[in-house]
C-alpha cells in the first residue's frame, strides 16, 4: 500500500521561478496523490483560499493546487500582462511541478482566469469549473444587481486607470492591516446567506489570512485586475470545446447572477445550474462537495 508522505507543496511559501525570472507561489492541499486541479483565486485573494476546501478535496481525492497571480501573495509582479497570459503561467508551473493533463477551477475574480485556461489549454485540460465567476462589464447588463461598491470601482477602472490606484490605496491597508473589518464590510453588503457563511469562525480565519497575503506585495495585482476586468478580455469564448461547469447563486450581490447567465450563454455546451437559495460566499462553501464532485467527475 502506498504511503502518503506530505509534499513540498503543502507549506504556506512555496514557489518556483519561471523561465521569464518570475517568482510564482502555489499552494497544494487536498489528497496529494489525487487528480490535479489548479485553483484560480478571488479578488484580492491568494492562493491560501485553496485551504478552504482542503478536507473535501482530500475526501474526494483532488490535489487542489492554488496559485498567486502575479502581483499577489508569493508570486511577482507582471505589468502589462493580459488574461490569456494566465494560461501560459498555470501551464509552465503545471510543467514544472511534473503535471501533464489537469482541471481548473476559478471562483469569483477567478472566473476570467478559468475561461483563459478553457480558451488557451484546451490540449491539457479535462474540464473547467466556474463558480460565481465574473464576465465582461463591457457586455450590456452584466452588471445588473451588482453591490453599488463593486459596481464603481469597475467602472472607474473602465473610465479612469490611473485613478484605480489612489482609489485601493486606504482598501490595501485596510486588507493587510484590518481584513477582518473588511470581512464584515463586505457581509454587510451582501445577502442574508452570504452573511451566515461569513460569520463562522474558521471561514473567516482563512478569507482573513487570504486577504492579507493578498497584499504581501503591495497593491500591483489588485490594481492590475481591475483594469482588466474592465476590458474586453480578448478571448474567444466560441471556440471553448472541453467540458465546462457554472454555478452561481441567484441571490449573489458580489457578482450578479446575469454575469453567470452570460458566462453560460457564451461557452458551448456550458453545463450552468443556479441556486435560488445561494449568495456569493454561500454557494462556494455549502456547494462545495458537488463542485469537486463535478470537477473530479
Amino acid at each position: 500500500m502506498r504511503q502518503r508522505k506530505p509534499l513540498v507543496e503543502a507549506q504556506r511559501d512555496n514557489w518556483l521561478y519561471l523561465r521569464d525570472g518570475r517568482r510564482v507561489g502555489f499552494l497544494a492541499c487536498g489528497d496529494a496523490f489525487g487528480w490535479p486541479v489548479f485553483y484560480c483565486h478571488g479578488f484580492p485573494g491568494s492562493r491560501l483560499e485553496v485551504l478552504l476546501a482542503d478536507r473535501i478535496a482530500a475526501q474526494k481525492g483532488i490535489r487542489l493546487i492554488g496559485v498567486d497571480r502575479p502581483g499577489y501573495g508569493l508570486s511577482d509582479d507582471c505589468p502589462g500582462r493580459s488574461l490569456g497570459d494566465w494560461a501560459d503561467d498555470v501551464a509552465e508551473l503545471a510543467d514544472r511541478i511534473g503535471i501533464a493533463r489537469f482541471s481548473v477551477l476559478g471562483a469569483s475574480g477567478g472566473g476570467p482566469y478559468a475561461v483563459a485556461c478553457a480558451c488557451r489549454l484546451r490540449d491539457r485540460l479535462l474540464a473547467v469549473g466556474i463558480v460565481c465567476g465574473l464576465a465582461p462589464i463591457t457586455v450590456r447588463g452584466t452588471l445588473r444587481g451588482m453591490s453599488g461598491f463593486n459596481r464603481f470601482g469597475l467602472r472607474l477602472a473602465a473610465a479612469a486607470p490611473l485613478l484605480v490606484k489612489p482609489f485601493f490605496l486606504p482598501i490595501a491597508a485596510l486588507l493587510k492591516h484590518r481584513p477582518q473589518w473588511v470581512l464584515s464590510s463586505i457581509a454587510r453588503r451582501a445577502g442574508q446567506p452570504d452573511r451566515r457563511v461569513l460569520s463562522r469562525p474558521e471561514i473567516r480565519e482563512t478569507m482573513c489570512g487570504s486577504f492579507r497575503e493578498a497584499m504581501r506585495m503591495g497593491l500591483f495585482g489588485a490594481v492590475r485586475d481591475a483594469v482588466l476586468y474592465s476590458r474586453a478580455w480578448g478571448l474567444h469564448l466560441s471556440e471553448v470545446t472541453l467540458p465546462v461547469n457554472l454555478w452561481h447563486g441567484e441571490k449573489d450581490r458580489i457578482v450578479p447572477p446575469a454575469m453567470g447567465r452570460w458566462l453560460a450563454a457564451s461557452i458551448p455546451g456550458c453545463r450552468a445550474r443556479f441556486y435560488p437559495e445561494e449568495g456569493h460566499f454561500s454557494l462556494i462553501m455549502n456547494r462545495m462537495d458537488a463542485i469537486i464532485d463535478h470537477i473530479r467527475a
